[in-house]
């Protein structure tokens, strides 16, 4: 198989636990007027792990089909290119539909800067997988998905540590 498979499995387990402890931080989330931003950060917690963990044994499943290498690479780029922008894209959405994009950003510049330059990084990376496939793909892959991993943590981390719009809800 690929020399990778420990880390990807492992990456794979680490991003089933975001899922995991996103919906138990959903369940316990205080009742609060800015209840909304948690819930949509959880999600996006939740949805962000969902994409990283098929990502991370999507290319044991395509080789598994007898593919070379470099399809294998490019296919799992490709799908997980595809998973990542139309996730982020909902993401967008979601929030955008609540018309508080400014209230969700309040004290989370910094987080969402850093959040979108490992984004845009990943697909960066993707896409130059799929349209150049070459010895380093499985390298550039990998990266990508711990890439996404880091999105899904600080995600995690504002949506877990965040304190309610409205101090005296709690």
């Amino acid at each position: 198989m690929f020399p990778i498979h420990d880390l990807l499995g492992t990456i794979g387990e680490i991003a089933a636990t975001f899922v995991g402890f996103s919906l138990v931080v959903g369940l316990f989330r205080p009742a609060d007027p800015s209840g909304w931003i948690r819930f949509y950060s959880v999600r996006d917690v939740a949805q962000t792990g969902l994409i990283a963990t098929g990502a991370s044994f999507l290319p044991f499943a395509i080789q598994a089909y007898g593919w070379t290498s470099t399809a294998t690479w490019r296919a799992a780029s490709a799908a997980l290119l595809v998973a990542w922008v139309a996730g982020a894209a909902s993401g967008i959405r979601r929030r955008l539909r609540t018309q508080h994009v400014g209230e969700q950003l309040r004290g989370r510049r910094v987080p969402a800067v850093l959040g979108a330059g490992m984004a845009t990084a990943g697909v960066i990376l993707l896409g130059y997988n799929v349209a150049v496939p070459g010895p380093s793909s499985a390298a550039r892959y990998v990266t990508a998905v711990l890439l996404i991993l880091g999105v899904a943590s600080i995600t995690f981390m504002l949506a877990t540590f965040e304190e309610p719009l409205d101090p005296n809800a709690v």
